[in-house]
């Protein structure tokens, strides 16, 4: 068994060999490492096993697999009782894993952990493997009918005035109007004010007689009415058929302002050890919620229970880094197949992932260089994407959704119990729909702004008029077109957001909205207090943190660096030994003429360098021979290695590394938030950033001169940049386009961000342009499509995003050149395959780039072939192989593209490179056709509704005949069926007739006519947004949807590794789907999946199971056709090597060098193909 780490430290030779190798240290005879750790998806799940012991998986237990395979130690895993980060307690202990490192019951906790000050005091960290902003998770509230939703399409205001109008218009037609027999009779005035109901409710009108005063009267009514019921009805409909998902907390400030939520936190972490600390702000009256019960305190592990019991049912809500919240919300997503929850837009409070290991322990140095090759691949990052399979299904969930169900009886119950209210009719036109305002005539809005690539691009017209583009302008764009106006752009002179003066005024756009010189500025600004109390924010519309740019350094060859390999002990020693040996030579070596002359002296010593050397020699010492042949390989090979893998200098990726390195200057934008921000902290490293200006270490210039400056002082001088982490991307990727037509990343960002701050346009204090800007804020927000205008800005963003800072240089290449033979099949879009001259083919796409990047760097030249039959292979029952795989194996091509899947059958048969792409299968389906159901008129109100309207119908009709005044004192049935028939004219809306007289018989005819108005206005509201909004079928959404139909036919690719895959799988939905193949439900296309679409899919019951980029590519292609949008596309040919060299084919040799060549890879790299399910790879 395996000593603990800390004995085996204790052997000088192996600490020694740790201390000055770390990157390449590897325990000579194992180390048991113990390893602290608490579960805390996505990052690290604790489980136990049969025996009770702690095994840990996800991101963290891959890294700490890396560890140990590639150090030669194992490990235990141990749990802190309270399963906790640890905070310092008074007595200067610490709890949780904290404390089992400080008290060295560990080695290392895994975490991961934030840096702070008291923690880097007991503890060492490791480089950080991700840095996270914390978020608020809660639940959304319920898109719900309110019952007496009827009342809202008009605000109280018009309700009270269309009560008081409707009193007025009645007692004015009784004064006025001619009265039968010269008298007001209470049969005649009842008559009149049901008159004036009916025709506010659009009823038509009834044969009264009124006289010239009382015609007036009417006309005006009729043409109030009518404008207020039209606008009435509209209003109704949008209320129905449009509802919002109310989600109200979206920033701390809202949740410190709502007293009823209680927040849930992970106890004793870097979050509550800072606020705890803060004197003031939003993070002090965060800490504070606790002194009022409104804080509880849950480990990790207790999350997803919350989840379901106090937060989805009570008013709880949880914090928690970002990428936490959206595993639980993802989580929730897969068990519900419904968004329910929702993280806030603002995002705070930025820190580190790091591991931890005993204060001065060699072990960091080591783990260090392993961490930041793993980061640096984006390794890390994939590991955690793959913890989270459905993080992007909830990711832009509207909070605004159109409806399609029927009225309830629940939904009804208050209008049809409430016939008097329909009396408090109103005579204002001015209804509220939504909050939505609309300039009717235009308006012209003054808009400031800054260039501020990539949310704001200024620039001038031929006029010299300011003009702005870019994601905010889209923005702006968009409130004009919706809000009816048209505006001009002013800029500040000083071309700043904006600071505050000593007299309380203010510079840059700010000081323009403020004095009123212009009613908004795009910014976007964050939001601090001194620009709360002067000017009005929108909603945000974006968070970013702040980050570093600075220049990376050149991997250069040191002219001394034939020295690294061995250290300067062991050429002291080497010297030493050589010169003991030439003297033992001359002492007991066979002198010429038998004494000792100057010159075979020399020979001697000669002759002893030069078997240092390896270059052979006559009678050379046997023992000097053998040392010296293994000290020259040992240092030949260390040469090599250091010759072709360079480390690139990458030194500021965190705030202090900037801070400590005092040739470094620093350039800013003024006037900003975090300028502002940073002058008011009294400690801590925004503090020290902020005094740099006093040593003349920050120089401030606005947005427009940075691309200036990135390529004189950043690019030549140590100046770093400091920015919002989207323009610094943008100013890598605009490099990155420019130098070398595109590769070359000469700058990077450090992988610490910080301040992460909102990202708002402003208003003049109180105005109320501020509101409607919100709405229209919130639904581009939500739609994603902010986020999509931003990416369109930074078309290269991701080209610089993952390079590494060890770079390998290619030492092994064909000497003479080679042809090797490559087999491809077309595969949009990975490989395309065109045919090209002499009757070669043009391979192109992100697989024949590769090919090119290997071609090139390999030095040879490609003749490329496809498989007779166009399939990538499967095997035959006597073992052979069919395709492009069978190719291989007979050797008639050296290389396949593919791109493969990797299974075991395959395995055995052929040799895959690294994956390349991980993709998953998915199913593509024709959508169905928005129809009109015959039956949907019933839709509008359940069958329950119906049916207590039809009892209502029958009710009123009898108690009608009970208590009317009847025709001849009896009833008759013709009079009855009138009777009928006229309280079924009302429900339809159609009018009365003089059937019914009698006080009662008009008391209980007027109550039916309120409540069948507002129950016929409630159907034809909700049948319109029916109408209006129609649902397309998309029925096939998973395998077990297109299983259980039988009508559908699968159309497949035949003889890949997914068809082979399930073929031999013995049950389940996948053996199902094989099976398909028995009853006639498959059909194989290897060629044209497009002509399937359009030959099958569009027009009867077929899908489609392919890759899911291909399927993208299939709907892409086929908008792009349907819709007749047509582009030049310009494509290169990359990778098309038909153009053949006059080097030998030998495809035997070739493939024997090509495997050479190709398993010369890191370890890292195989350590990450046999970690995870590898979907496509070249053979």
């Amino acid at each position: 068994m395996a000593r603990p780490v800390g004995e085996v430290l204790m052997d000088p030779k192996v600490l020694r060999d740790l201390t000055e190798n770390p990157s390449s240290f590897r325990f000579p005879e194992g180390a048991l490492v113990t390893v602290a750790s608490v579960q805390w998806r996505p990052h690290i799940i604790l489980t136990t096993d049969a025996e009770g012991h702690y095994v840990v998986t996800g991101p963290m237990a891959n890294m700490l697999t890396i560890f140990a395979q590639t150090m030669n130690f194992t490990y235990n895993v141990v749990s802190p009782p309270d399963s906790a980060w640890g905070a310092e307690r008074p007595n200067g202990t610490w709890t949780g894993m904290m404390g089992q490192v400080t008290r060295k019951e560990a080695d290392i906790a895994l975490g991961p952990f934030g840096i702070t000050y008291n923690r880097a005091m007991r503890v060492d960290f490791t480089e950080s493997l991700f840095y996270d902003p914390r978020a608020i998770l809660s639940m959304k509230g319920t898109p719900e009918i309110n019952p007496w939703g009827f009342l809202f399409p008009l605000t109280g205001t018009v309700w009270g005035a269309m009560a008081a109008a409707l009193a007025v218009v009645w007692l004015t037609t009784l004064l006025v109007g001619r009265r039968p027999g010269g008298s007001v009779s209470l049969r005649w005035a009842g008559e009149v004010f049901l008159q004036k109901v009916r025709i506010f409710l659009n009823q038509g009108l009834t044969d009264i007689v009124l006289g010239q005063g009382g015609l007036v009267v009417l006309v005006s009514w009729v043409i109030v009415s009518a404008v207020v019921f039209w606008s009435y009805n509209g209003a109704l409909i949008s209320l129905l058929a449009v509802r919002n998902i109310p989600q109200p907390i979206q920033t701390l400030r809202d949740l410190l302002d709502d007293h009823s939520i209680t927040l849930v936190l992970l106890p004793m972490t870097i979050l509550t050890d800072t606020i705890s600390k803060m004197k003031s702000g939003e993070f002090r009256e965060l800490h504070e919620l606790k002194f009022v019960g409104r804080i509880r305190y849950e480990p990790p592990k207790a999350f997803s229970g919350l989840l379901e019991t106090k937060v989805r049912t009570d008013r709880y809500s949880l914090q928690s880094t970002s990428l936490t919240l959206d595993l639980l919300i993802a989580d929730d997503f897969l068990k519900t197949q419904s968004c329910d929850f929702y993280k806030t837009r603002q995002t705070f409070f930025t820190t580190s992932h790091c591991i931890i290991g005993q204060k001065d322990s060699p072990l960091l140095a080591a783990i260090n260089h392993r961490v930041r090759a793993v980061v640096e691949s984006g390794l890390y990052l994939h590991w955690l994407m793959d913890e989270i399979p459905a993080i992007t299904n909830c990711r832009y969930t509207p909070s605004i959704i159109t409806v399609r169900e029927p009225l309830s009886l629940a939904n009804l119950w208050v209008t049809c119990s409430s016939s008097w209210l329909l009396r408090l009719l109103l005579l204002h036109t001015r209804c509220r729909i939504s909050e939505v305002i609309w300039f009717p005539d235009g308006a012209l809005v003054t808009v400031a702004s800054v260039h501020w690539r990539p949310h704001t691009v200024l620039t001038t017209d031929a006029d010299g008029r300011r003009a702005v583009a870019g994601p905010m302008g889209n923005m702006l764009n968009v409130l004009a077109h919706t809000l009816n106006f048209t505006y001009n752009v002013v800029t500040p002179p000083d071309g700043a957001f904006g600071g505050q003066r000593p007299n309380g005024s203010w510079t840059g756009m700010m000081g323009q909205v403020t004095l009123k010189e212009a009613d908004l500025a795009l910014g976007p600004f964050g939001r601090i207090y001194s620009r709360a109390m002067a000017v009005d924010f929108s909603e945000s519309f974006f968070y970013d943190a702040r980050s570093i740019l600075s220049m990376k350094g050149t991997p250069e060859i040191n002219p001394w660096g034939f020295l690294f390999p061995l250290t300067g002990t062991v050429w002291g020693a080497m010297a030493a030994a050589l010169a003991v040996v030439w003297l033992t030579t001359l002492l007991v070596g066979h002198r010429p003429g038998g004494s000792v002359s100057l010159r075979w002296a020399g020979e001697v010593f000669l002759q002893n360098v030069r078997v240092f050397l390896n270059q052979g020699g006559l009678m050379v010492l046997l023992s000097w021979m053998v040392v010296a042949a293994l000290v020259f390989w040992s240092y030949k090979g260390a040469l090599i290695s250091l010759l072709a893998v360079r480390h690139i200098p990458q030194p500021i990726q965190t705030l202090r590394d900037l801070l400590d390195d005092h040739t470094i200057t620093l350039v800013m934008h003024p006037m900003t938030v975090f300028t502002d921000t940073a002058a008011k902290m009294k400690s801590g490293e925004l503090r020290e950033l902020h005094e740099l200006q006093f040593v003349g270490r920050i120089r401030y210039e606005p947005p427009r001169a940075y691309p200036g400056l990135l390529e004189t002082v950043v690019r030549t001088d140590s100046h770093s940049l400091q920015s919002t982490n989207f323009p610094l991307d943008l100013l890598i990727a605009d490099d990155f386009l420019k130098t070398s037509e595109g590769e070359r990343c000469d700058f990077y960002k450090t992988r610490q961000t910080f301040f992460a701050t909102t990202h708002c346009m402003i208003g003049q204090k109180g105005s109320p342009l501020i509101p409607a800007i919100n709405r229209r804020v919130r639904a581009v927000v939500e739609s994603g499509l902010y986020v999509h205008w931003l990416m369109n800005e930074v078309s290269a963003v991701i080209n610089c995003r993952y390079t590494p800072s060890i770079i390998t240089l290619p030492c092994d290449r064909f000497p003479k050149g080679a042809v090797v033979t490559v087999t491809v099949e077309h595969w949009r879009p990975y490989v395309i395959v065109a045919p090209g001259g002499e009757g070669c083919q043009k391979v192109s796409g992100p697989v024949g780039a590769i090919l090119a990047v290997i071609a090139q760097t390999l030095n040879f030249t490609c003749k490329v072939v496809s498989p007779p039959d166009a399939v990538w292979g499967s095997q035959l029952p006597n073992g052979s192989w069919t395709g492009m795989i069978g190719q291989v194996v007979r050797q008639e091509v050296d290389l396949a593209l593919g791109p493969f899947g990797m299974i075991y059958s395959r395995t055995k048969a052929v040799d895959f490179s690294a994956f390349i792409s991980l993709n998953a299968r998915s199913i593509l389906s024709r959508k169905g056709i928005p129809e009109i159901n015959p039956w949907g008129f019933l839709f509008p109100l359940t069958g329950t509704v119906w049916g207590a309207v039809a009892a209502a119908l029958v009710v009123v009709w009898l108690t009608t005949l009970l208590v009317g005044r009847r025709s001849g004192g009896s009833v008759s049935l013709r009079w009855a069926g009138e009777v009928f028939l006229q309280n079924v004219r009302v429900f339809l809306n159609q009018g009365l007739t003089g059937t019914v007289d009698g006080e009662g018989g008009l008391i209980i005819l007027g109550s039916w006519v309120v409540v069948a108005a507002v129950v016929f206005w409630s159907y034809t509201g909700t049948l319109t947004s029916l109408l209006a909004v129609r649902y397309i079928p998309q029925p096939i959404q998973t395998i077990r949807n297109l299983l259980d139909d039988p009508s559908v036919t699968v159309i497949t690719v035949p003889m890949t590794h997914f068809a082979e895959a399930i073929s031999k799988i013995e049950s389940g939905e996948l053996r199902e789907l094989h099976e398909l193949d028995k009853v006639g439900r498959v059909i194989y296309e290897t060629t044209d999946l497009h002509s399937m679409i359009e030959k099958y899919v569009r027009h009867g019951s077929y899908s489609i199971v392919d890759a899911a980029f291909s399927l993208d590519l299939l709907m892409a292609d086929n908008f792009i056709k349907t819709r007749i949008v047509r582009s030049a596309w310009d494509r290169t040919d990359v990778g098309n090597e038909c153009l053949l060299s006059g080097a030998e084919r030998s495809p035997k040799s070739n493939q024997q060098t090509l495997k050479k060549l190709c398993s010369s890879t890191c370890p890292l790299a195989v350590f990450g193909v046999k970690s995870y399910h590898i979907t496509s790879c070249l053979l």
